[in-house]
């Protein structure tokens, strides 16, 4: 299996595709047609912000918590006729290392029974909740927005066995401050197991925070870069560059992927050269985060389930 990040794509393509199939309320603008038919009663009451139940992800069980209800949600550009909506969400992993993929299972359900799979624009950046990394005792934060007709009422927000009211806006709950976990900094080297004969040194060697970047920076945002060193120490070619296994993680506990910013000066791997026994190289993985946030730690997960970390 590839790292998670390729395969959005695919996402999308499946969300285009599934057009207003099964729609039994009234026709929906163009711009936001819903992704399927859900029952009208949920699979449980509905229950407030703050209430933490189990999901499972792709991956592991974790614990997910709804902190707020963002109905509208301010930032953005809907298409005419829709608004975004927005769910605080908090992911809690347990004494495992857990990869969540949740897009597929997270549903927001409109009184006539119409669901909608989380929207695919960015409003905030890259910050991609719907899909984490988590080391052991690990959490991550962020949001998940959807698309949905400007006029149309909310029943639910469900996950698994969350089902949490989307009928008003509501919270924000405020949990305790984001801390890393005791995890190895800059310069400490971890070898990272892939598929069998698939292994990689990395290691972390400086930040450059901001990088002057020539585009894909927008206004109110910054790039970041940390310099790796990365050697194929295996038995079989090292498959993935850095940018699509590597996830930025902020001081309030989001997730940031690095790519599409240019910048010459922190160069990126072009290409890696993953052959067995080949020498170390070194490059850069940058990402656009936004002006006020803090970059505390950086994540490589180049399969699912498998999961490094160190703090920076």
């Amino acid at each position: 299996m590839a790292p998670r990040r390729p395969a959005a794509a695919g996402l999308v393509v499946a969300m285009l595709l599934a057009g207003c199939a099964g729609h039994t309320g009234p026709p929906p603008p163009a711009g936001c047609p819903p992704d399927g038919t859900a029952p009208t009663a949920a699979p449980r009451p509905p229950e407030p912000v703050g209430t933490t139940r189990p999901v499972l992800g792709g991956g592991g069980l974790v614990d997910a918590q709804v902190t707020e209800v963002l109905d509208p949600l301010p930032e953005g550009t809907p298409d005419t006729g829709c608004r975004l909506v927005s769910f605080g969400l908090r992911l809690l992993a347990h004494s495992s290392v857990v990869t969540v993929d949740l897009f597929s299972k997270m549903r927001l359900v409109t009184a006539n029974g119409d669901f909608y799979q989380p929207y695919v624009e960015e409003t905030e950046g890259r910050d991609d909740l719907d899909n984490a990394e988590l080391m052991p005792g690990d959490e991550r934060r962020g949001r998940v927005n959807f698309e949905v007709p400007a006029a149309v009422e909310l029943s639910y927000f469900a996950i698994d066995s969350l089902v949490a009211d989307a009928s008003k806006p509501a919270g924000p709950v405020r949990p305790p401050p984001y801390r890393p976990g005791n995890w190895p900094g800059l310069g400490a080297t971890q070898v990272a197991d892939r598929l069998p004969g698939e292994r990689l040194e990395v290691t972390p060697l400086k930040i450059m925070d901001p990088t002057p970047a020539g585009a894909g920076v927008k206004a109110g945002r910054r790039a970041y870069s940390v310099q790796l060193r990365l050697r194929s120490v295996g038995t079989r070619t090292w498959p993935f560059n850095p940018e699509i296994t590597t996830t930025f993680i902020d001081s309030r506990g989001r997730n940031w992927i690095p790519g599409f910013v240019t910048t010459t000066a922190a160069p990126p791997f072009d290409p890696l050269h993953g052959e067995p026994g080949g020498k170390a190289q070194t490059g850069w993985v940058t990402g656009e985060i936004p002006g006020d946030a803090r970059i505390v730690a950086v994540i490589f997960s180049p399969y699912t389930g498998v999961v490094y970390a160190w703090r920076v």
